[in-house]
């Protein structure tokens, strides 16, 4: 299994009256947010920031939509807004079987296995919590068992496939690692540790 452990410091959401000061995410506001949050210039912070930024501000993909979210309360309108009034949020329990042999148990199928779409929210480093969430047509999602090499229920991870990676960069990791390239494949991946993913209710 894949290590899925969160690498990145503890933080938290500011308050609604703390987001409502703080300036807007981009990275023309990079020298007044510097100063919101007290970052010295040059350092290491400064520039895992304006990754960050960048990384908000950048294209789409063909059928993504992008939105990086101050509150819990932003992710779950960006992710209603996208997939409809009800929605259901999604986690890999824990972090048991991470980067071990183990094996997969009984494997449930959302929305019937069938092509879907979902809003994926990843962590962002930045002074507090922030989440990169995307908007993904065509993708499928699962919730699976993770047991032990003795068939012991250690964990249930959520795990998307993406279906259509046609438009991805040659680049991307998953073609390097697997010796593919865009459009040839499915891709899919874990849902790591205090990353979430949302999906419409089917009931």
């Amino acid at each position: 299994m894949t290590d899925i452990k969160d690498k990145i410091h503890k933080r938290q959401f500011l308050s609604p009256t703390i987001i409502a000061k703080l300036p807007s995410l981009t990275t023309k506001n990079m020298n007044l947010l510097k100063q919101f949050f007290r970052i010295s210039d040059n350092g290491a912070t400064e520039k895992r920031m304006k990754e960050t930024l960048e990384n908000c501000e950048r294209a789409p993909a063909r059928g993504e939509t992008i939105k990086c979210v101050r509150s819990m309360d932003e992710m779950e309108i960006f992710a209603s807004s996208m997939l409809g009034p009800k929605v259901v949020l999604r986690k890999t329990l824990n972090v048991k079987g991470s980067g071990k042999n183990v094996m997969v148990g009984r494997v449930s199928r959302i929305q019937g296995g069938n092509v879907t779409e979902s809003v994926t929210c990843h962590q962002e480093v930045f002074p507090v919590m922030l989440y990169f969430c995307h908007y993904i047509p065509m993708v499928r999602v699962y919730n699976v068992e993770i047991l032990t090499l003795q068939r012991i229920k250690i964990n249930q991870a959520v795990d998307v496939c993406h279906i259509d990676t046609s438009s991805w960069s040659r680049s991307h990791p998953a073609f390097l690692e697997l010796g593919s390239a865009p459009g040839e494949i499915e891709v899919c991946h874990w849902i790591f540790q205090n990353d979430i993913s949302w999906t419409a209710d089917a009931n």
